[in-house]
């Protein structure tokens, strides 16, 4: 049976040459991926209209899939996903996320799309993004800028967006694995659930959530030191 312990291998998407670029940033486990924590969070830009927005300036817009592609980068490496889209004024631009061709049949033309980055400063007509929400129809987009978007710790190698989604998969093991920490201690200590507690910090869910997480982690670092100083 897994555990905390297992091979970070054991996720989806980790091959060896990715593992070994983890291993270079000491991510080895399912337990140090998962305890590769936000380093801050940011809420997704401003919404402006493609029409009014100027290189290198970061934006949220929102509109409707055209069509959809994949590529390779020739010279760095890596793949990209492009959407040609057109937004609610009436304007087209394409939209790439870099090294997540994956999202390719998660947006189907005719879907409604938030979406958030900045314009390219070197391709013209594109727009780099980082973020995307897929919205319903009749949806209002406002509420979704009141996101908080975890900026997770640099792993060279290894593409941003692919460490969030790896992240992703590696809280389903964590939330089918047992607690290391026992109820009763967690009711004395006031503390969530680890896995809760990940997915809080990983996918927050609103400020409070973020930092009820961050205190059971806290604490488990805390008791970890604490630990050996008491059986000295």
């Amino acid at each position: 049976m897994m555990g905390w312990d297992a091979p970070v291998s054991e996720v989806r998407g980790v091959g060896p040459a990715r593992a070994g670029a983890l291993a270079r940033r000491g991510v080895r486990t399912l337990q140090d991926l998962l305890f590769l924590v936000p380093q801050r969070y940011r809420q997704p830009a401003p919404f402006s209209p493609v029409a009014d927005a100027v290189a290198g300036e970061r934006l949220s817009v929102v509109g409707w899939v055209r069509a959809r592609r994949r590529g390779r980068l020739r010279r760095r490496g890596g793949n990209y996903l492009e959407l040609g889209f057109e937004d609610e004024g009436g304007t087209r631009v394409r939209i790439r996320f870099y090294n997540q061709a994956w999202l390719f049949d998660r947006m189907p033309p005719g879907s409604r799309l938030l979406a958030s980055g900045a314009l390219s400063r070197t391709a013209v007509g594109v727009m780099v993004a980082d973020h995307w929400v897929l919205l319903e129809e009749e949806e209002d987009p406002a509420p979704r800028l009141d996101a908080l978007l975890p900026v997770l710790p640099t792993v060279a190698g290894v593409a941003p967006g692919t460490l969030s989604r790896l992240v992703a998969d590696a809280l389903g093991f964590a939330e089918a694995l047992g607690d290391p920490l026992p109820e009763t201690v967690r009711d004395v200590a006031a503390v969530a659930p680890l896995a809760t507690a990940l997915r809080a910090v990983h996918f927050p869910q609103g400020r409070e959530a973020v930092e009820a997480g961050g205190v059971r982690l806290l604490f488990d670092r805390m008791l970890a030191l604490a630990l050996p100083m008491a059986a000295a």
